[in-house]
């Protein structure tokens, strides 16, 4: 059995992910740093996959990041990639 408390960084590199799969982290970033600026990630969303689409992915992101907040055993953060790595990799949170 592996150890799951053990802390693992995880990068992912940019180039690899596709346009939608940015779009979700960027919601998870937005998310975490200001709720307040939700509709512009259902603005994105929506120019990206139409209205219907657009309305049950950010409902059900929301959801999940909103259920990630209550029961995550550590206070989400955002952590900006170095300026190093920021060239070639992303980093969620």
């Amino acid at each position: 059995m592996s150890d799951m408390n053990s802390a693992t960084v995880s990068h992912l590199d940019s180039g690899r992910l596709s346009y939608m799969e940015r779009l979700i982290l960027q919601a998870l970033r937005q998310w975490v740093a200001d709720q307040k600026r939700w509709p512009d990630v259902v603005l994105e969303f929506n120019r990206t996959c139409g209205p219907r689409a657009a309305t049950r992915i950010c409902d059900a992101l929301e959801s999940a990041f909103r259920t990630l907040g209550l029961h995550a055993r550590r206070q989400i953060r955002l952590h900006p990639p170095s300026a190093v790595a920021s060239a070639r990799t992303s980093c969620a949170c």
